[in-house]
């Protein structure tokens, strides 16, 4: 027992030599988890907003973290989508106090080349002091100068790792500022915020405008766009495809009532290919008639790709139908023209061998209607002539 307790006695000695975790100061703390709060409410708002409301979120977002870390200002770099080279400040806040005017029209990679290089690496650029800025930074030394700038903390903003959008930077003008390696983490979350939400800003514009040249792209071609689902039959389709096929602004379009649109001529047809291009995949261009409600017929060229699923089912076609029925009708005048144009060929060619044929026809008609009336004259004369007369009939003859 003794000999227990002596153990014991000596375990607890040296757990309590074991060194001690150095525990958080509790107002940093409560300052950390206030801050926390602060970022799941600013990360939450750019979550479900609209991307033309996003720049004024960020800027938003700008004012209260400088309120909350009592930072002087903080400025939102952006490189130009027209040219890489350029680098532009599309976003800044900086206290009231200050009274600082944001800077316009600077280009970031002129102003900062030392700065905006480092950031280009994706490394953060942390100046306590703009004094104790390296002899390759002298122009940036210059801008901070310039523009009042003690303190600088500037993070990059990547897409990924890949692409860089820009940069954020924080800095102060009152007095130099030790940025805190606990602080300069966690404002890397705030600009990995700022670099997410830019992203799926960028991500919508590039859909937008996708969309936009793709609608001027079908408008000018007067072509309709569709988009079929194999597995639940719904068609989705443009406004320009609703007024070909004539359906309702508000109908809910499926094959059935696709098909239902094709002449009766066509159905079959058009079902086969339909069914053989949604189970082997591929392109098709076919052509077909459709009936409108009106009874009208219309001339449609469709041209489609079918996509399959990666377990290898049908999944899903896309194409563009065209109206080509002035096209159509343009053809069928076209080939009415040719048809009568060769009817009128073989008129002209039998009045041509008529014309022949009768010239070739009279000449030994009128020789023969002429021996005929000498014959005829000498009999009725009383001059028969045996000689003469048998030269006639030979004529005749």
């Amino acid at each position: 027992m003794k000999r227990d307790g002596k153990r014991n006695k000596k375990d607890r000695t040296k757990q309590v030599k074991r060194p001690r975790l150095k525990r958080i100061p509790k107002t940093q703390t409560k300052k950390s988890l206030l801050f926390e709060n602060l970022l799941i409410n600013i990360s939450t708002k750019f979550i479900s907003l609209p991307a033309d409301k996003i720049d004024n979120e960020i800027r938003s977002a700008q004012k209260e973290i400088c309120a909350f870390w009592d930072i002087d200002c903080c400025a939102l770099w952006q490189i130009s989508s027209h040219n890489p080279e350029d680098i532009f400040l599309t976003h800044w806040y900086a206290m009231p106090e200050f009274r600082v005017e944001s800077p316009e029209n600077i280009n970031g990679k002129e102003y900062f080349p030392w700065s905006w290089e480092k950031v280009s690496n994706n490394s953060i650029v942390s100046m306590s002091s703009i004094k104790d800025a390296p002899k390759e930074a002298v122009s940036d030394r210059e801008s901070w100068k310039r523009f009042g700038i003690k303190s600088n903390l500037v993070y990059p903003l990547f897409i990924g790792k890949v692409r860089q959008i820009g940069a954020l930077g924080f800095g102060a003008f009152a007095k130099e500022r030790n940025w805190h390696p606990e602080l300069v983490k966690m404002l890397q979350l705030i600009a990995d915020v700022f670099a997410n939400a830019l992203h799926r800003k960028y991500a919508e514009r590039d859909l937008r405008e996708s969309d936009t040249r793709l609608q001027l792209a079908s408008d000018s071609a007067n072509a309709g766009l569709w988009s079929w689902d194999h597995k639940t039959d719904n068609i989705w389709v443009t406004e320009k495809t609703r007024s070909l096929y004539g359906f309702l602004p508000d109908e809910k379009i499926t094959g059935s009532k696709f098909f239902n649109t094709l002449h009766p001529d066509d159905k079959e047809r058009v079902r086969l290919i339909v069914e053989k291009t949604f189970r082997e995949g591929g392109d098709i261009r076919v052509e077909y008639r459709i009936v409108l409600p009106d009874k009208s017929i219309r001339w449609i060229v469709a041209q489609a790709q079918a996509f399959s699923a990666p377990s290898g089912d049908p999944d899903t076609m896309m194409g563009a139908s065209l109206d080509v029925t002035d096209n159509k009708q343009n053809e069928l005048e076209r080939i009415h023209l040719r048809l009568e144009l060769a009817h009128m060929s073989r008129v002209m060619t039998m009045n041509e061998i008529s014309t022949s044929l009768a010239h070739e026809i009279n000449q030994p008609l009128g020789a023969i209607l002429n021996n005929a009336q000498s014959a005829k004259m000498l009999v009725s004369q009383n001059r028969i002539v045996p000689e003469e007369m048998k030269e006639i009939l030979e004529d005749v003859i």
